[in-house]
């Protein structure tokens, strides 16, 4: 079942993703994977300029099919308007790919918390106020 689940997946980011380094790629394949097992077939991977959507299903004859959207998305515009150092985003969106949550310090020095949550295609910035309880905030459609 893994082998097949790894073969979708690279197929996936093979033909969304192209010119990607291979440790990279490795990197997102996995991520697909993990995110398809633990948010009920739902993956996402976001870019500076879009949200991708994977929605992996299960037909009634044992295949298995994706549904991918790609969206537009301002998360970058929100996380600047945050005032996230430019510099930083890069890491910050792979960290989202990655491991679906990332934290950083604004440049006036309140720490953030940026989570994306597969199942709901949504990304969100959340002010971390102390170590145990922050603050949810959604980005705006």
């Amino acid at each position: 079942m893994s082998n097949v689940l790894h073969k979708i997946a690279e197929r996936e980011i093979d033909q969304c993703f192209h010119g990607l380094d291979g440790p990279t790629r490795i990197e997102l394949v996995t991520s697909l994977i993990r995110q398809w097992i633990g948010n009920d077939g739902n993956a996402v991977i976001v870019t500076r300029e879009f949200l991708f959507h994977f929605r992996k299903t299960s037909l009634d004859d044992g295949q298995s099919k994706v549904e991918r959207d790609r969206e537009p998305q301002a998360f970058v515009d929100h996380l600047r308007k945050s005032r996230v150092s430019e510099d930083e985003i890069p890491g910050l969106l792979h960290n989202l790919n990655v491991r679906q949550t990332a934290e950083c310090f604004t440049d006036y020095g309140h720490k953030v918390r940026l989570r994306v949550d597969p199942v709901k295609s949504m990304l969100f910035i959340e002010l971390v106020l102390d170590d145990d309880e922050w603050h949810r905030s959604p980005t705006p459609e």
